[in-house]
């Protein structure tokens, strides 16, 4: 009975021009997950490696910027109770990224002691996003700390870019999401929203 007259009111709703305005996905969240990760034993093959100072994208004494070969994994974590360290591990997959065996002992701390600030943040849709412990890019005046995947269904270089600005904590965290391109001048922008945020990792 029901479905019957929800398909009368869709047919109005078509015959009279009107839409039926239903609530995002996102309407139903009321609040973020804020979460202190704690690196696991990584799955994958073990490195070797040093670190030679704090990480960039997280401001944690055990979180460490290290290098193995010619590559540079920032943020890497402190396993509890190893004289090893988890790199490039995502914390929305348990047990990603490797084990990196340290050839060096590693430095003295040189953080401030406070609340550690987000390395890593999950949206609604699904997508987690990086902070950026490079160059940083100035789109429209505003700088993107953090680098997340493009658009669903998007694939190969003309993909634009999607990155996060400024995270306003709360209950419900959001963040200023901008979507851009790479212009003659400098990166181009092509949308700016306010989005909130699913999980926040720090």
């Amino acid at each position: 009975m029901r479905t019957c007259a929800l398909r009368l009111i869709i047919l109005v709703l078509v015959a009279t021009g009107l839409t039926l305005a239903l609530p995002p996905a996102h309407a139903r969240l009321a609040e973020t997950k804020v979460l202190h990760y704690q690196p696991a034993m990584p799955s994958g093959a073990p490195r070797a490696g040093s670190c030679w100072t704090n990480s960039i994208a997280s401001n944690r004494s055990d979180a460490w910027r290290c290098m193995s070969g010619n590559e540079i994994f920032d943020p890497c974590f402190l396993i509890p109770g190893n004289r090893a360290v988890a790199c490039d591990a995502d914390p929305s997959r348990p047990g990603s990224g490797f084990l990196l065996r340290l050839t060096k002992p590693l430095p003295a701390p040189d953080v401030a002691r406070g609340r550690p600030y987000p390395f890593m943040v999950g949206l609604t849709d699904g997508s987690i996003c990086g902070r950026f412990t490079g160059t940083l890019a100035l789109v429209a005046g505003q700088i993107v700390r953090f680098g997340c995947p493009p658009a669903r269904g998007c694939e190969g270089s003309d993909c634009p870019y999607r990155g996060l600005t400024s995270l306003y904590p709360g209950r419900l965290w959001h963040a200023r999401e901008l979507t851009y391109r790479s212009g003659r001048d400098g990166p181009v922008l092509i949308k700016s929203l306010r989005v909130p945020l699913a999980t926040v990792w720090r």
